[in-house]
């Protein structure tokens, strides 16, 4: 089950061979951490992702009319297999937003091939 932050895209989760498709509108945090949101392949009801996608915010928005981008990472280690964690990286204007940051109500979409 997705966290009261995402909204799974209706006709999703859908399988892709073994693998589960997930398209997810997701909110940011009320208050960012530097080095990324923790994103924990639970939220969607699953036991690991082989690849996360990001996207960039739909509008602009915040207090000078901000877009945002998400980018996903994977833990050191993790090449050649699924993970059951990544950090969402935020940035705006090609930086990482600032720690404290608060991107509630800031939705991005995102793709996540899960298993």
């Amino acid at each position: 089950m997705a966290t009261n932050q995402d909204i799974i895209l209706d006709g999703y989760p859908q399988s892709v061979g073994a693998k589960i498709q997930y398209v997810v509108d997701h909110a940011g945090p009320t208050s960012y951490t530097t080095g990324g949101e923790a994103y924990i392949a639970s939220n969607l009801g699953c036991g690991g992702f082989d690849k996360v996608t990001g996207g960039s915010s739909f509008a602009a928005v915040g207090p000078n009319g901000t877009t945002y981008s998400v980018s996903a990472t994977y833990p050191a280690g993790s090449q050649g297999q699924g993970t059951p964690t990544v950090q969402l990286v935020w940035s705006t204007g090609g930086s990482e937003v600032g720690a404290g940051t608060n991107l509630n109500g800031v939705y991005v979409r995102l793709e996540f091939l899960a298993y």
